[in-house]
């Protein structure tokens, strides 16, 4: 019993930080807010065919996500905690999957320390608490290559039972981000031909050469076959239900068009994954360079296999995703178990056998990211003041001190290390970085996020339900998800070039109109009563308006 002590509280600490306070803050980002409400909107439908956005189809993603959201709304009520609990369970599902496997493969302290860097890196953190579909589309990568490894050293019933596993895994990645999900089977397939390959031609004349050939190519089969009967239904009914609309958005725009040219402007070089990393999982991206390298002789087959195949996930994840045109943080999740599971057996390995240079570089990091931490507060006042943000920034000072004080104990932890006391140096490590995230979960969040895409629109919600429950709501120049999430409903829309249809609209009764700041020339003239702001948006308490209101 004393030997799971280590391994239940590390589910425990999971637990309290993917799951403590997870509907606290308002739907960040237009992702977020569009997934919540499809699932909404699903739930109040009954239509667990065709996602919608505020009444109209919605093609640009698989309804895997909103199937599981719409599943909690109905069992918790509709909240932002039920539309993020998916996503929170599956990075605490993943979270357990690495510490075991890692446990399993290079011993009980690597396990745990594989867990400790995945549940401590931002990237999981941060993400792990959203409900969008990139820690879902990690945890069913991370099964499938399971089940794909488990087959490679199989015997018996596990020979069709593995592969019928890593298909269930990749058709429920498919119906959760179409041809994205198919990334275990390139990872799968790289791996089996790089590792089967070299010893092509070795095989005896007994009937070996035939069985070696025979068991992937049955295994392949079961792989599409089970693949097909979980994905094609759905894609095949979406298809007959709404024919060339359906297919061109889903596979053009949100496959094809993602590729070739950057996409609502998510656009960077080549080296943004590197960036994005090398904070995001800090520190422990220090010690994933000679984990790469790293070829113990000593390894058993089962450590050969699994060191081979992170490191083919972890490049077949960062070279493709690097390459293509748009770029989000969050594509490169699936990496991050992987990463993952190399640090833990390397940091295993170097607290019995200390390289003094991996703490330095730790050190070196740790300033130069608090450096740049201290600039959060400049920075955000300077990014802030086109969207009305300015005077928000000075809130960013205190979090961004706690930020920076985790740094320090990471410092100090590297400098502990130096004097060949690894393991308190890594409690310190560990220490600092859940400080570090705590700031940037406590503190730094619930500043920014009614300023985002999607926050102000909730809390611009929020305020017209409880300040204005007798008007209509109407939106101009404003996307409609993250209001339609709020009030439960969907919601009047217009663009710029409906302005005078939206303004019509004003003789119906009293209206909360949501709109550009910058628009005073919409609203100017007519008998606004109150007017509340929130970033780059004002919320308008407009009376019913008699004759013909003008721009």
């Amino acid at each position: 019993m004393r030997r799971a002590v280590p391994f239940l509280l590390l589910m425990i600490g999971s637990a309290a930080l993917l799951l403590g306070g997870l509907g606290r803050l308002p739907l960040l980002g237009r992702d977020e807010s569009l997934y919540a409400e499809a699932a909404r909107e699903m739930a109040a439908t009954g239509d667990w065919i065709t996602p919608r956005v505020n009444g109209g189809p919605f093609f640009e993603k698989p309804p895997l996500n909103y199937w599981l959201a719409a599943v909690c709304f109905r069992t918790f009520g509709v909240s932002t905690f039920a539309a993020r609990l998916p996503a929170a369970l599956a990075a605490l599902l993943t979270v357990a999957l690495t510490a075991a496997l890692g446990a399993r493969l290079w011993g009980r302290r690597a396990g745990l320390l594989a867990g400790i860097a995945l549940l401590t890196s931002l990237q999981i953190a941060i993400i792990g608490r959203m409900g969008i579909m990139d820690v879902p589309l990690m945890c069913l990568t991370t099964l499938a290559l399971l089940a794909y490894a488990r087959w490679r050293t199989a015997r018996g019933p596990s020979l069709i039972l593995m592969p019928i596993a890593f298909g269930l895994s990749v058709g429920l990645a498919v119906l959760l981000k179409g041809l994205a999900g198919l990334l275990p089977v390139g990872i799968a397939g790289l791996h089996w031909l790089a590792s089967c390959l070299p010893r092509r031609g070795v095989a005896s004349a007994t009937g070996s050469h035939t069985r070696s050939i025979l068991r992937p190519f049955l295994a392949v089969l079961t792989v599409v076959l089970v693949c097909l009967a979980v994905a094609v239904p759905w894609f095949h009914a979406m298809a007959n239900l709404h024919g060339n609309p359906f297919v061109s958005t889903l596979l053009g725009r949100e496959h094809l068009a993602r590729i070739a040219q950057p996409m609502q402007g998510h656009g960077g070089s080549v080296l943004y994954y590197l960036g994005v990393i090398a904070v995001s999982f800090f520190p422990w991206i220090i010690f994933l360079p000679p984990a790469l390298l790293s070829r113990a002789g000593r390894a058993d087959q089962a450590q050969a296999l699994w060191h081979s195949l992170l490191v083919v996930w972890f490049a077949a994840v960062l070279i493709p995703f690097s390459l293509i045109s748009t770029k989000l943080p969050g594509y490169v999740t699936p990496l991050f178990p992987a990463m993952a599971l190399l640090v833990g057996a390397e940091l295993d390995r170097r607290l019995d056998e200390p390289r003094r240079a991996l703490w330095i570089a730790v050190i070196v990091g740790a300033v130069a990211l608090a450096g740049l931490t201290s600039l959060l507060p400049s920075v955000g006042a300077r990014l802030g003041d086109p969207i009305g943000a300015a005077h928000a920034a000075s809130r960013l000072i205190p979090p961004a001190v706690v930020w920076i004080a985790g740094y320090g104990v990471i410092v100090l932890g590297a400098a502990t290390a130096l004097s060949r006391r690894a393991h308190a140096a890594l409690a310190l490590v560990v220490t600092g970085q859940m400080v570090a995230v705590g700031a940037v979960l406590i503190g730094i969040l619930p500043v920014l996020s009614p300023y985002l895409e999607g926050g102000r629109e909730s809390r611009l919600a929020e305020l017209a339900q409880r300040e204005l429950p007798q008007s209509q709501v109407v939106l101009y120049d404003t996307r409609p998800e993250a209001v339609a999430f709020v009030l439960g409903r969907p919601v009047r829309c217009y663009g710029r070039d409906e302005a005078e249809q939206a303004l019509s609209l004003l003789k119906d009764g009293p209206t909360a109109l949501i709109a550009p700041a910058k628009d005073e020339g919409l609203w100017e003239g007519l008998p606004v009563r109150r007017v509340w702001s929130v970033g780059d948006r004002v919320l308008l308490d407009i009376p019913r308006v008699t004759g013909n209101p003008q721009r």
